[in-house]
């Protein structure tokens, strides 16, 4: 007797009260250039992709606009400053170094999790301003 098992189904029910606790997750982050109406007017879309109960699904886009006072800056995101054009350089940023440091968090993320993602762009915007 001491050798068969316990209770399946206490198992299972732990298994599943468990599962019920846990919050969604990052899965992945997926971006692409898009653009407003024109194709000169290029912007950013990005997919946010969430683990729940043991699914993935596609949990928000997220479309970024940007003004001509953005253009106008110097460290705007374009691939060329001169001709204001290409945001795949950024796009690259943020479907790897970006997508890995958020997946697996916890949503919704919390307010140390996100101090934690402007601390690490702070450390890469200053490790990438010294290597220029």
């Amino acid at each position: 007797m001491q050798q068969l098992p316990h209770d399946p189904y206490s198992s299972l029910a732990t298994t599943l009260i468990e599962s019920q606790n846990k919050a969604p997750v990052v899965d992945s982050v997926v971006a692409c250039e898009t653009s407003f109406g024109t194709p000169a007017q290029l912007t950013i879309s990005v997919d946010v992709h969430v683990r729940y109960q043991n699914r993935s699904f596609k949990a928000n886009t997220y479309v970024f606009p940007y003004s001509q006072e953005d253009i106008e800056n110097q460290e705007f995101i374009f691939d060329n400053a001169e001709t204001k054009s290409g945001l795949t350089g950024v796009c690259s940023f943020i479907n790897t170094r970006v997508a890995e440091f958020v997946k697996g968090k916890e949503l919704p993320l919390s307010k140390s999790s996100l101090q934690a993602v402007g601390s690490w762009a702070a450390r890469t915007k200053q490790k990438y301003g010294q290597e220029s």
